[in-house]
């Protein structure tokens, strides 16, 4: 029955997030993304039983779970008794290609009940435990005083339950739920009450003398209150950006329900028959990443009237809009939502341009979920009077940053040694360029082409032989002349030469585009004899080493033909004689993989049967990893033991294979070979 480690229940951004971490259904509780409990029970009363589908329940009768089943945006289980036959689907509508539907705050719990034999009474119940209101990540045992009530509305009622004393934003840590915000069910009626000293609030249905199918909804919902601090603004969601309310959104999602099934249907179908060429399991891979990806961003709208699109780096260290979770995560939303990608990139723009950062190299990251504040990776308690407690002090302790973007120029906040800077220069370089090609608005070229040609320079400076640094595998350590960030580097260039294009400055496009072919020309020198696999760093040709060169696949996608097929093959056939039993481990050094990468480098060859044998391994993970979280990125390939990095949006990177195939991303004929 298994097909997950962990199953997203109710999804909808990093700090609404209710998941179920096993295979039945009612053995066990409900759980935040991190693994602390968040109980919900589901119940089923008939004709005076009671009877569990959700929950571990001691006062139900447990109900026989007979399936499980995974959608785009539903995971569905079938129960059964003497009584009566139950399907339930936990719904969390995120299509990224409808920002109404995927930024209003409400997930659902369908239902649908055949009695056995005709019944008096039946009442359908979802309630939640008052742990849902406040984090207890790192603070097991913490009660906290809440406030509840019952609001009723036309049609239906809404009982809803938060924290007694509301703290809106008053914690940025990276793996703590929110002290803030209000919890809300709909249903039929609606109930608050105390139980042994905890608070609760329940959403029922009710219905008499049933002898035929009954089905049906009960809403949960989130109201964050405020959702992002913008460098000096605070931000509403995006779905409440013109002044809609948390009561809209109850009323608009229950009486519009059928007609938001319809639309998820509507993209699940075309996810459908876009990945019926790759076959059953790389669409158990697309459902196992899509909402989690969607659920780990948060969508709101700034001043200027730009959606944003913000990635929180969950379960490792927390940071917001990071540019190297961006570049994985990003062919989700190329494919289906270009300009979610820019939304990515406008926090990186807009701190790139502020007194605090004084590199001549792209900045890392915007902050610190959910505070886009200035960079945080890297900040530095330094033994001077300016800067002694710029850093976290106790990452298991709630706390908040200063305000990093509010420094003047020379304030020193940052380690060098711990930047990307050939990584991150060509991640905003290419998912810029990227995103023009799918479909996004050419402003943000415009406006910001003094950074992307200054960022463009600088990789052709030194993204031949990076120096001794940092790239996005950041857990492996530094590396001299890293031939995967050299490959980055020049698929920076060749991005800028097709922004060049498309802002009609031929010539520098010209001019790019030649500098990219002399950057592969000389890569390939060093690196390809033509026989063998390359190795980790610039010159080294012997198979010694080898590593992931998932960074190749912007040759394809671009159609750039910068490199050689023989490369492509010869990577391939490495991967495929390194595998074990959980995927290719990362590159020489370690056992430990990334699924995202896995997928990429799957992309890289010709061959259908060697796609599939680089995927399998992950599928084997999602059903035999020991550890029982939300789809982990990096894990190790032998065990299977999830090493961190769980419910990371850079699953969105497994739509890789449906990315290529659309041709989305190809260069205008004028920079191809």
């Amino acid at each position: 029955m298994r097909k997950l480690p962990a199953y997203p229940l109710f999804v909808k951004d990093p700090y609404f997030s209710v998941w179920f971490a096993d295979d039945i259904l009612n053995e066990s509780n409900t759980v935040f993304w991190h693994g602390e409990e968040k109980p919900l029970y589901g119940t089923v009363i008939a004709d005076g039983k009671e009877y569990a589908f959700l929950g571990k329940n001691p006062g139900a009768i447990p109900l026989k779970q007979n399936f499980l089943d995974i959608t785009a945006f539903a995971t569905v289980y079938g129960f059964s008794c003497d009584d009566f036959e139950l399907t339930v689907e936990f719904v969390s509508p995120l299509p990224p290609d409808n920002l109404e539907i995927a930024s209003c705050p409400v997930c659902y719990l369908k239902y649908k009940l055949l009695p056995r034999h005709p019944l008096k009474n039946i009442k359908i119940s979802l309630t939640a435990e008052e742990r849902l209101c406040y984090n207890t990540c790192y603070q097991e045992g913490r009660r906290e005083d809440i406030r509840g009530g019952v609001m009723r509305f036309d049609g239906f009622e809404s009982v809803f339950f938060g924290l007694l004393r509301q703290l809106p934003l008053s914690h940025s840590s990276d793996e703590f739920g929110a002290d803030w915000g209000y919890y809300y069910l709909a249903g039929q009626e609606g109930e608050y009450f105390e139980q042994k000293g905890m608070k609760y609030i329940r959403a029922s249905d009710s219905f008499e003398n049933i002898a035929r199918e009954q089905s049906g909804k009960i809403l949960i919902a989130f109201d964050d209150l405020a959702s992002i601090f913008y460098y000096g603004d605070f931000l509403k969601g995006y779905y409440f950006r013109s002044g809609k309310t948390i009561s809209d959104a109850l009323r608009e999602s229950y009486a519009n329900a059928e007609a938001i099934f319809a639309e998820c249907q509507r993209f699940d179908e075309k996810l459908q028959n876009d990945a019926r060429r790759y076959g059953e399991e790389y669409l158990l891979l697309l459902y196992a990443s899509l909402r989690q990806s969607m659920a780990a961003h948060k969508i709101v709208e700034d001043r200027k009237g730009r959606t944003l699109f913000l990635s929180k780096e969950c379960n490792s260290d927390g940071c917001i809009a990071t540019a190297d979770v961006s570049y994985p995560s990003a062919p989700l939303y190329l494919l289906y939502a270009p300009e979610l990608v820019n939304g990515m990139l406008y926090p990186i723009f807009d701190f790139a341009r502020m007194d605090a950062w004084e590199y001549d190299f792209a900045p890392h990251d915007a902050g610190i979920y959910p505070y886009c504040l200035g960079q945080l990776y890297g900040a530095l308690n330094q033994n001077n009077k300016y800067n002694s407690e710029i850093y976290m002090k106790d990452w298991h302790k709630p706390e908040s940053l200063p305000l990093y973007y509010l420094y003047p120029k020379n304030s020193n906040l940052y380690s060098l040694e711990k930047q990307m800077p050939v990584e991150e220069c060509g991640n905003m370089l290419i998912l810029t360029a990227a995103a023009n090609l799918a479909g996004g608005n050419d402003t943000i070229l415009s406006e910001n082409f003094d950074l992307l040609k200054k960022w463009a320079d600088y990789l052709g400076q030194n993204g031949l032989l990076p120096e001794n640094q940092l790239c996005t595998d950041d857990f492996a350590g530094h590396l001299e002349k890293n031939s995967n960030l050299s490959l980055k580097a020049n698929f920076g260039i060749a991005a800028f030469a097709a922004i060049c294009e498309r802002l009609g400055k031929k010539e520098e496009a010209k001019k790019y585009m030649e500098k990219a072919r002399r950057h592969a020309e000389k890569w390939r020198a060093l690196c390809f004899t033509g026989e063998k696999s390359t190795g980790i760093s610039v010159g080294e040709n012997d198979e010694n080493t080898y590593g992931l060169k998932y960074n190749l696949v912007f040759d394809k996608l671009f159609h750039t033909n910068l490199y050689p097929d023989e490369l492509f093959e010869r990577e391939t056939d490495r991967y495929l004689a390194e595998r074990k039993k959980f995927g290719t481990p990362l590159d020489s050094r370690a056992s430990y993989t990334k699924s995202d990468w896995l997928v990429w480098v799957a992309a890289l060859c010709e061959d259908e049967k060697k796609t599939e044998q680089l995927i399998a391994p992950i599928i084997r993970f999602l059903k035999e990893t020991p550890d029982r979280v939300p789809f982990a990125d990096w894990y190790d390939a032998e065990t299977g033991k999830n090493q961190l990095f769980r419910n990371r949006s850079v699953q969105g990177g497994i739509f890789i294979l449906l990315l290529l195939a659309s041709g989305k991303l190809r260069l205008p004929d004028g920079l191809c070979k």
